[in-house]
């Protein structure tokens, strides 16, 4: 029998107790409305009569309830079993220690209440004479209306004690337990639903990286849903995947076209990337963009520009392959033949990239054996002392 079945059960059984209580109370009101008809205002009476009464059931109930709170199971040292798990009071085993300051709190309320009330044991008759003494105009006045009302708060006091207590025990502990059972249901369909969407984002990228031939390729929305729609992990193990895709495949002629796979990739991940938070993403598309079949060198200097951006200072943060490749966008984009000097404005962002690029000595010489870059610098008579470089330059 699971534990919804136990707790149905238990609060089943309390249901009578419950049931009496109530019954009480609403027969307490009819005398309440009997007694008040004795009264020349016998409305306000009744109604004063039935204020106090709710009052002291509403304390009553309060008392009840911090009596009846159960403690956790982190607290019943006895029940403990191996692994640190413990059982419950209906046998469940918890691995977990939920937040117990509310038990706490009732804890030392009783204690402060039964401790301060034996303390004040003598002086409670006359507590409660005075107490009468003090309600008896609102109901009626005289040594009748003193009683009544003495009867009245006592009598509804016990019965929202015994109300809030027995509601507390039967119900409190099972809706406690209902709402962690049914948020940990909430968790483990998340988690769930996110891994199918992992699977799906990885099916999709892989079919568009690897196609088999058996089924069409993915589309870009496709591709941008998917990739949205997984996880950081996921998303990352993408990105390396197309990544080692297009380095693997961008030199030579015969393997551009698989490394074109890449594109789709890197923009879907660009896509989900909403905040520019990830520079790499733009910066491998900005690659890929460069060294395609037919290169796409406007979109591939706004990517580069895009990444460089997100990146912030080279000095601080290196990636000087974004100076590298967009210099050459530049370049080609200014004069692909390299017929004719540069325009001032062009001119000064080439130089501003090739500063960068010279900074760094392996940039240094991959600059010198290529040949938009030599060619450029020769066309634009660019001195050493431009480039800022302190390395014997081979131009």
């Amino acid at each position: 029998m699971d534990s919804k079945s136990k707790q149905d059960q238990k609060w089943q059984r309390g249901l009578p107790a419950l049931f009496v209580l109530v019954c009480i109370a609403v027969f307490g009101l009819v005398l309440i409305l009997i007694f008040s008809r004795r009264a020349s205002s016998a409305l306000s009476v009744f109604s004063i009569a039935s204020m106090f009464a709710i009052a002291s059931a509403l304390g009553g109930g309060l008392f009840g309830f911090l009596f009846g709170i159960p403690r956790t199971l982190q607290q019943q040292r006895d029940g403990e079993h191996e692994g640190g798990s413990k059982e419950n009071s209906d046998g469940q085993a918890s691995t977990y220690a939920p937040n117990t300051n509310l038990e706490q709190i009732s804890d030392w309320l009783t204690k402060i209440l039964v401790g301060a009330g034996l303390i004040q044991l003598t002086k409670l008759r006359q507590f409660l004479g005075e107490t009468a003494t003090s309600l008896a105009p609102g109901f009626g006045g005289g040594d009748l209306g003193r009683v009544f009302a003495l009867a009245t708060i006592l009598s509804y006091l016990l019965l929202g004690f015994l109300v809030g207590y027995l509601w507390t025990r039967l119900y409190f502990a099972g809706a406690l337990r209902a709402a962690d059972v049914a948020a940990l249901a909430r968790e483990i369909k998340e988690i769930r639903d996110q891994n199918d969407l992992d699977a799906r984002a990885l099916a999709l990228a892989m079919r568009q990286m690897n196609p088999s031939g058996e089924g069409p390729l993915p589309s870009q929305g496709e591709l941008n849903d998917a990739i949205g729609e997984a996880s950081k992990a996921v998303k990352a193990q993408i990105f390396y995947q197309a990544q080692t895709l297009r380095a693997e495949n961008w030199f030579e002629a015969k393997n551009k076209a698989k490394m074109e796979r890449a594109i789709p990739i890197f923009e879907a991940l660009i896509n989900s990337d909403k905040d520019d938070e990830y520079h790499r993403n733009y910066g491998q598309l900005g690659y890929a963009l460069k060294d395609s079949r037919s290169p796409n060198w406007e979109k591939a200097e706004a990517i580069l520009s895009k990444a460089i951006q997100i990146r912030g200072s080279w000095q601080e943060n290196g990636w000087l392959w974004y100076e590298f490749n967009r210099a050459i966008c530049r370049i080609v984009l200014d004069d692909p033949r390299q017929e004719r000097p540069s325009s001032a404005e062009v001119r000064r962002n080439i130089l501003e990239d090739l500063q960068a690029v010279f900074s760094t000595a392996p940039f240094v010489t991959m600059a010198e054996n290529h040949s938009e870059i030599t060619k450029w610098i020769g066309v634009n008579k660019v001195t050493k002392d431009e480039l800022g470089t302190k390395r014997k330059a081979s131009f």
